[in-house]
């Protein structure tokens, strides 16, 4: 009986280090979380009788899952009586031009209604262009309700 219980104990002890062993030699299985980067701005660009649009945040994500990407997020408010839509165009970082496929931001806002619209950047198929110092852009904004109304706003953004 006690070489029963001997034998278990030890087939007990030797399980429980095996188990430990394969955790702490493989460090992959912690999970990795993202890196980023983020800076607030709350720096109004446009307030006129259409619109009110403030830069909110600009934001690096590092992610080895999901790949990097880039988030520029804007406040805007549609002060018209008809739905409007916000748009990027021209995306520039540090004096060169970003790629179109990479770039991203299309947002509806109701009107007399308030919305986040995010810039995003994002190259699935490789590395992000470098932005250390600026972004520039325009703020493209129109209505599908009224073809004659359209308003580009220039857009700096110091990093």
């Amino acid at each position: 009986m006690k070489k029963t219980v001997s034998l278990f104990m030890i087939l007990f002890i030797v399980g429980a280090l095996v188990a430990c062993s394969s955790q702490a030699s493989h460090p992959n299985n912690e999970e990795k979380k993202p890196e980023f980067e983020k800076q607030e701005f709350n720096q109004e660009l446009v307030d006129n009788e259409n619109i009110k649009a403030t830069l909110s945040t600009f934001e690096r994500k590092v992610d080895e899952d999901t790949g990097d990407t880039i988030e520029i997020i804007f406040e805007i408010e549609n002060k018209r009586n008809d739905a409007i839509e916000v748009q990027a165009r021209g995306v520039s970082a540090d004096g060169n031009v970003i790629d179109e496929a990479m770039v991203k931001m299309s947002q509806k806002v109701s009107p007399g209604e308030r919305a986040k619209a995010v810039l995003t950047i994002q190259n699935p198929e490789g590395d992000l262009p470098v932005v250390e110092e600026e972004v520039d852009m325009f703020l493209h904004i129109f209505s599908w309700e009224d073809m004659d109304f359209t308003e580009d706003h220039d857009v700096k953004i110091d990093l």
